[in-house]
């Protein structure tokens, strides 16, 4: 039994690895784990009863009576994220794009009952996480900040179930995070002849694959036919994080500034660094309630801790002067989601839902690195049975509030609009 569990996390962790998600340009977000959830905005806390309950709220699965996995992944489909810039620097009308890769994030859930009232679960989904890479990377203006910067993490959960009464199920489990962390930039120096800033170089930083393990609790409580009361808490993870910076010079042609500017970075050797990384602290509360036996309405808040990411501090080994702390200025927000399913049109059941995302990045914080946005959004979907096998299907639509900053000195208009398709296969 240990060696088959061992082979099915290795060969999981394998197919994570084979999908690994193209970039997105939305700021920091989880990946969609489940198209029923998906369709409902994720309104799902207080509902749970599909094999991803793993993740929105493992209390769930004491509620599910038969073996059940589900396998899907989510797809981008189209995206405008553009930047226009203002005056002083980097100058009106300068533009610029981030990249986004249609490239399939999966996810996968495995659930077992093992006696009348206990059942495990097992999920591999996509954790919090950000990507952001800029197009024309070479000659657009905000590279001196970030050419492309991301931290991609996976989550792998089990986790356990009881169901107390009939009415009550509770939960506990673990959240193994595996993540790595790259940014590239171009780096600038003074050239006194000039009394300006010049391109010298370009640097790259690269963490080894790093491990957190943090920890989930879920309690979903149903008084009766109509209400249905969840609730989700997963602990923040830490983990430490190291790996190699390489910082490659950029000649001028000036002999006299190049020999300045090869002082001023560790150019031509590999340089260590590291950081310490508390990924957020969430806690989410949903309510649902039976408006017509055909039809649930569901409401989430959830409150992401944001504020730990602030003592994140970048350090190059020797080079103090180059340390970083990009996340500074966070803070925590709610996340609001609204989900309505009906099943009153043949065999099929219909979904919609409404979320506001609100985000956590101050103004002066706003930049190339990392762009954040309030995000508002819609989804619909459906879902349908056919003998044991379960297809699902939701389409999400994201508008990011246009941000703009005149504090940064990297200044001007950052906005994004995202449309996303997430299928899950069940059985």
């Amino acid at each position: 039994m240990k060696t088959r569990f061992r082979a099915w996390v290795l060969g999981s962790v394998a197919i994570a690895t084979a999908f690994s998600p193209g970039t997105f340009a939305s700021g920091w977000r989880n990946g969609e784990q489940g198209a029923k959830a998906t369709a409902l905005a994720s309104a799902f806390t207080a509902q749970a009863d599909d094999p991803s309950a793993v993740t929105h709220n493992p209390a769930g699965l004491a509620f599910l009576e038969d073996r059940a996995f589900s396998a899907g992944l989510s797809l981008g489909l189209a995206s405008s994220n553009d930047f226009v810039g203002f005056d002083p620097a980097p100058g009106a009308g300068t533009g610029g794009q981030r990249r986004i890769d249609p490239q399939a994030t999966p996810h996968i859930y495995w659930v077992e009952p093992v006696a009348r009232r206990w059942a495990i679960g097992i999920g591999l989904s996509r954790g919090s996480a950000f990507e952001t890479s800029w197009k024309n990377a070479e000659t657009w203006a905000g590279r001196f900040e970030s050419r492309r910067s991301e931290l991609r993490a996976w989550d792998l959960s089990p986790v356990a179930a009881l169901r107390l009464h009939e009415r009550w199920g509770i939960s506990a489990g673990l959240v193994a995070r595996f993540a790595d962390f790259a940014w590239a930039r171009d780096e600038s120096g003074f050239n006194p002849a000039s009394q300006l800033d010049e391109p010298i170089g370009v640097s790259d930083l690269a963490a080894d694959p790093a491990f957190g393990l943090g920890a989930v609790v879920g309690l979903l409580y149903r008084p009766d036919g109509h209400w249905s009361l969840g609730l989700r808490w997963r602990s923040g993870i830490s983990m430490s994080m190291d790996g190699e910076a390489t910082f490659v010079q950029v000649l001028s042609g000036d002999p006299v500034f190049d020999a300045l500017a090869a002082g001023l970075r560790p150019f031509g050797q590999p340089v260590g660094w590291s950081t310490r990384i508390r990924f957020p602290e969430t806690a989410v509360f949903g309510v649902a309630y039976s408006l017509t036996p055909t039809a649930v309405l569901e409401i989430d808040l959830e409150r992401s801790a944001w504020s730990s990411l602030n003592r994140t501090i970048l350090r190059i080994d020797g080079q103090p002067a180059l340390d970083r702390a990009p996340f500074a200025g966070w803070e925590s927000r709610i996340t609001t989601r609204i989900g309505l399913r009906w099943n009153g049109l043949g065999n099929g059941e219909w979904r919609a839902g409404l979320f506001r995302d609100p985000t956590p990045q101050p103004e002066s914080n706003l930049g190339p690195f990392f762009v954040g946005a309030d995000r508002l959004g819609a989804s619909i979907g459906f879902g349908t049975r056919v003998q044991r096998l379960q297809t699902d299907v939701a389409v999400v639509w994201e508008e990011h509030e246009d941000r703009s900053t005149r504090t940064h000195g990297f200044d001007g208009r950052y906005s994004t609009r995202l449309l996303r398709m997430v299928l899950t296969f069940g059985w």
